[in-house]
């Protein structure tokens, strides 16, 4: 569920998939969560760290279509330029 890739070396810190699906009150919808923690060590200053925090939620709707809700939190070395991108398929 939870994987790190690009050209850097980012190691898997925590990685919360939160259980099954959840179902709403009253059926018409479902829920997936994951909340996963990566670093790394290898952007420029090999003694400084580099962290992120995503956040995920999808809601699948009995209409066919869905929601999805998403936050990233990034610190540390060369942070500001990080980007985040969501595929939902």
């Amino acid at each position: 569920m939870c994987s790190a890739c690009g050209n850097a070396n980012w190691y898997v810190d925590s990685c919360n998939f939160q259980g099954n699906y959840l179902y709403s009150a009253d059926y018409t919808a479902l829920f997936s969560t994951v909340e996963n923690n990566f670093h790394n060590w290898d952007f420029m200053d090999p003694s400084q760290a580099t962290y992120v925090e995503h956040w995920n939620q999808i809601k699948g709707r009995n209409d066919g279509y869905y929601n999805y809700w998403v936050d990233f939190r990034n610190s540390g070395e060369w942070s500001s330029i990080l980007l985040g991108f969501v595929y939902a398929s």
